[in-house]
């Protein structure tokens, strides 16, 4: 993790993979002590009435993934 020359930004390493099963982003960022090296990490899908929906954010983490997994062949939302 890093700081700008401002302080105004944080560079943070952000780790993203689909869940198939469940339809959902799943984020983590190992840096930090709270988002995943306790074993928490968040989740994002593409339904707006969902707690954990961001229609939005789902689809540009989604076209991260298909633009980088898709090579490898590894799950990434179609849409």
């Amino acid at each position: 993790m890093g700081v700008s020359a401002t302080g105004k930004t944080v560079y943070l390493e952000v780790n993203i993979w689909f869940n198939e099963k469940t339809g959902q982003i799943h984020m983590a960022a190992p840096d930090t002590d709270t988002f995943h090296t306790t074993g928490n990490h968040t989740t994002v899908n593409a339904d707006p009435d969902s707690t954990r929906g961001h229609p939005n954010l789902f689809g540009k983490l989604a076209g991260v993934l298909r633009a980088c997994v898709t090579q490898r062949q590894r799950p990434c939302p179609q849409n």
